[in-house]
């Protein structure tokens, strides 16, 4: 059937590709080894085609034949993080699809990820965000961004939340009045009366409990410090998340405040090098930004947000220095991100990554010389 698609001249997508799912599909059907067997004989075949396989697409079918076990171990093959995540929360790996939204650093995706939790496991949500502080940041910069709700405002007029709300809710109540505390019309008297109820409001003696209680301490800590330094630096603070505060700290070029604040507040390794990565980029500090690379070795967020970063102000230049550091097994893929297919092909070569070097020949449609190179180096791999 593959050679009949050539002889047509198909397109990959047209024609190998949908070959290649009708066999892993009937494979499935018919096989009578265990998931794992199953799963590595359809890997094996389908990594021999230099076209892009929809491990999710499979997956789903594995999941309409009542194979969830085959559907896992096909799923975790998915290149596209966007199309892992959602089939991830349908199949109920709520830990696994919140660790690669964070992992994508796409807002949109890991709120996703969250409000499907909520929505279906809600008693998780405070455990799964006091482990993943950028998903706990974003979390609250939604809340603040979503404004107060009826709630929040009764609260603010010094009312009660009465029968508003279901038991069900109780756990997360805390909510309307945290969010309430990221008002900017309020006082910041006002903002810590809208923690400290939330403190008194309700019977915080669970593990969760402690968690919600450790955010609203903290929340009523950062508008104290919010307050002081933004008076003393005559900024406007008050009101912001703790990743906005030290970002904006940083963009002042405010470096040791900012630095204060990340210790005070236990901020993660992850959010102070991402925030200070973005500051040094957009304020076109470029000297400072490799300074700061080399301040630790590795990089606790690896090399890729410094070339997303450079990236973003259009400076290839600098963001190659960065992918020069990166690790040989990524470093292919951060050639092909700044726009050097050449040297990502050498690069998968040099780790003997096949697979990368099909994702490579796959996105150079139209390019003879690197496709030529692409086929020599897979030639001189095992197959």
């Amino acid at each position: 059937s593959i050679s009949i698609c050539r002889f047509l001249k198909l397109s990959p997508e047209e024609g190998e590709l949908r070959v290649l799912i009708e066999w892993a599909i009937n494979k499935m059907k018919h096989s009578h080894d265990n998931p794992e067997a199953i799963a590595k004989a359809i890997i094996r075949r389908l990594n021999e085609y230099h076209v892009n396989i929809p491990y999710a697409e499979l997956a789903r079918s594995a999941k309409e034949l009542k194979l969830p076990q085959l559907a896992k171990l096909l799923l975790s093959h998915e290149t596209s993080i966007h199309s892992q995540v959602p089939f991830l929360l349908e199949l109920g790996e709520y830990d696994r699809a919140l660790d690669q939204a964070v992992l994508s650093g796409d807002p949109d995706l890991i709120l996703t990820a969250l409000h499907t939790i909520k929505q279906t496991r809600a008693a998780d949500l405070p455990y799964k965000l006091a482990t993943r502080p950028e998903a706990d940041a974003l979390y609250k910069k939604y809340m603040t961004d979503a404004g107060l709700n009826v709630i929040v405002a009764e609260v603010a007029k010094g009312g009660g939340h009465g029968s508003l709300y279901s038991e069900a809710d109780a756990q997360f109540q805390y909510e309307d009045y945290y969010k309430g505390s990221f008002n900017p019309s309020l006082s910041v008297e006002q903002k810590n009366k809208l923690i400290m109820k939330a403190k008194v409001a309700y019977n915080l003696e669970d593990s969760a409990g402690k968690y919600i209680e450790q955010a609203i301490r903290e929340r009523a800590d950062l508008l104290l410090f919010q307050e002081k330094v933004g008076k003393a630096k005559n900024l406007n603070l008050v009101g912001r998340s703790l990743f906005d505060t030290m970002n904006e700290l940083m963009e002042e070029d405010e470096m040791s405040t900012a630095d204060r604040l990340a210790k005070d507040f236990k901020v993660s390794d992850n959010l102070y090098w991402q925030a200070k990565v973005d500051a040094l980029s957009n304020r076109g500090e470029w000297m400072a930004l490799e300074r700061f690379s080399k301040s630790k070795k590795p990089p606790p967020i690896g090399f890729e947000p410094f070339v997303d970063a450079c990236l973003a102000h259009k400076n290839t230049t600098e963001a190659e220095r960065y992918v020069e550091k990166a690790p040989p097994n990524i470093k292919w893929k951060l050639f092909l991100k700044i726009g050097n297919p050449m040297k990502a092909a050498e690069s998968a070569f040099h780790v003997k990554d096949s697979a990368a070097l099909r994702r490579i020949y796959d996105s150079c449609q139209g390019s003879v010389e690197i496709k030529n190179s692409v086929e020599s180096y897979l030639s001189r791999l095992p197959k």
